[in-house]
């Protein structure tokens, strides 16, 4: 599914993947992604319709629209994860220098 947009989010899977039966059941394609913090912690389900449907959707589940497209939390805290990369790189050539 292209374009998609994150109508809701819970926090269980279970109950994200009910509100994507009732969705399709409707005939509306939806899609739950899962994250469950590497099974440590409690599995939160976003769920995800194309731009296309979010109106019809919104209206299945008795929702209002959202007012912008939500962020992912790899969106919020980017520089987070950028600082995390660049950190264990610069250790292994720092690690490789001293080996030198």
């Amino acid at each position: 599914m292209e374009g998609l947009v994150q109508i809701a989010e819970f926090f269980d899977s279970g109950t994200a993947e009910v509100e994507r039966a009732v969705l399709e059941s409707a005939g509306i394609p939806a899609i739950v992604f899962v994250d469950d913090l590497g099974r440590q912690g409690p599995a939160r389900g976003r769920l995800m319709v194309p731009a296309t449907a979010v109106e019809d959707a919104c209206e299945v589940l008795d929702m209002k629209l959202p007012d912008e497209p939500m962020e992912t939390p790899l969106d919020r805290n980017w520089g987070l994860v950028f600082g995390i990369v660049l950190a264990v790189a610069l250790a292994g050539w720092v690690s490789l220098l001293l080996r030198i």
